[in-house]
């Protein structure tokens, strides 16, 4: 029996079983063996860079420098150092030394009280001393609250007991009572009281002819005391004060430290006190006339709103003195006649005025008023003696503004005003416009 014949594509399958054995067991071995390789590398990558990384430069090259080496490798690698040198780095110079500059602590004025007189000075007011008891030697005073600072605090005082007064110097008949005899005139200046300037200014003038008289500007720390047992010396303590001499027709000016909570050389920017002669003004030409008249007239007006009661001034011009004029005021009291402290309007009139005219007066309130003239160089008003308009009236009246025979030998005065005529102004907010309106028309 024959047996069959294997085709010949069987035997060449029979013959490639070899390779194929290879391809499939070989080749991925190997693969695994590779990827094996590879992984265990990384692995051992990653572990030397965690073991190096936590460490820093310093603390690196510090334990390898720490590490016990032979003696024998650092011989052998002594060869293998290079040579390092070392360049001194270039030290900068100054050349400007920095100054240090001190912080100076801020100048806190407190209250305070100034007086200007003349004789000695007051130490202390305890025991009843006064600048105006038993004789008057007050010349003028200021204060914090009068000088409109009445949020200063108040002064730390120390205390203070009876000091006694020096001596006064007897004055003749023709020279005692300055004051009563306006022989010594002035005022106080408290606009430098602050710092930097932190000084009052006293001006003084003696308008005698033939006195002289020591005068000084004091100037106190106040205090607020509940309990005032101790006197009003208890609220007082002298701060600073200077005095000098004065001559007949001779004008001072005196300047004095204010008091401040944390003194110090930079709170004061003091000027030397000056004593000048007396300047005496002159009108050129001379007044021709001794007075000046105007007319005042009181009455009701009918129009188309009703009835206006109004008063009307008129004058001529003064040609003489036109050119010595510097304003023209005329002052109105409502319902009592002018007295000290009194309040009153005031309107500031150009000097070409020649009429004036008050409208919308009440019928039943009596009016009071004066015409006042105020000259160059002279400082003071020259007024017409108080006209009373009765509410509702139909008036007329006359007056006159009578100036000196010597008005040309007259010394310049220090207040605008007689003491008298010394009052305050309150206009209201609307006459205030209307005022303005005029001016500007």
């Amino acid at each position: 029996m024959k047996k069959p014949r294997k085709s010949v594509k069987k035997k060449k399958q029979e013959k490639s079983n070899p390779r194929i054995l290879i391809l499939l067991f070989v080749v991925p071995l190997l693969l695994i063996l590779s990827f094996v390789f590879f992984f265990e590398t990384n692995k051992a990558l990653k572990v030397n860079k965690i073991q190096v990384e936590p460490y820093g430069g310093d603390q690196f090259n510090e334990s390898t420098i720490s590490a016990q080496i032979p003696e024998q490798l650092i011989q052998e690698a002594e060869g293998n150092f290079p040579t390092i040198t070392l360049i001194p780095t270039q030290t900068p110079i100054l050349t400007k030394i920095p100054t240090f500059t001190p912080v100076l602590p801020a100048c806190s004025l407190c209250q305070y009280e100034a007086d200007l007189y003349w004789g000695p000075v007051i130490k202390s007011f305890v025991g009843g001393k006064s600048y105006t008891s038993p004789t008057n030697r007050l010349i003028a005073s200021a204060s914090a609250a009068l000088s409109g600072k009445k949020w200063l605090p108040y002064c730390t005082l120390l205390p203070v007991g009876i000091v006694p007064l020096a001596n006064q110097e007897n004055l003749s008949s023709e020279c005692d009572d300055p004051i009563g005899k306006k022989y010594l005139v002035g005022s106080i200046d408290t606009s430098k009281a602050v710092s930097p300037y932190g000084y009052l200014k006293g001006t003084v003038t003696n308008t005698s002819k033939n006195c002289t008289y020591e005068v000084g500007l004091a100037i106190y720390k106040l205090a607020k005391i509940e309990d005032n047992s101790s006197g009003e010396g208890g609220k007082h303590n002298l701060y600073d004060y200077q005095m000098l001499v004065i001559k007949p027709e001779e004008t001072a000016e005196i300047f004095i430290k204010t008091p401040m909570q944390n003194d110090g050389p930079n709170c004061h920017k003091i000027p030397e006190p000056t004593v000048s002669a007396v300047s005496t003004p002159t009108l050129s030409p001379s007044p021709m006339v001794k007075g000046y008249n105007v007319t005042v007239k009181s009455e009701t007006v009918r129009n188309i709103f009703g009835e206006d009661h109004r008063v009307k001034f008129s004058w001529e011009k003064f040609t003489d003195i036109s050119d010595n004029i510097s304003n023209i005021y005329i002052r109105r009291w409502d319902g009592e006649p002018p007295s000290i402290g009194r309040e009153y309007k005031e309107y500031k009139l150009k000097t070409d005025s020649l009429s004036f005219i008050n409208n919308k007066l009440e019928d039943d309130t009596n009016y009071y008023y004066k015409y006042c003239l105020e000259l160059k160089n002279f400082g003071k008003l020259f007024c017409t003696n108080t006209l009373e308009i009765k509410g509702g009236e139909p008036q007329e009246l006359q007056a006159k503004v009578t100036l000196p025979q010597n008005l040309n030998s007259q010394v310049l005065g220090v207040s605008k005003v007689d003491e008298e005529e010394i009052f305050e102004e309150r206009p209201d907010l609307l006459r205030i416009i209307i005022r303005w309106l005029f001016r500007n028309h």
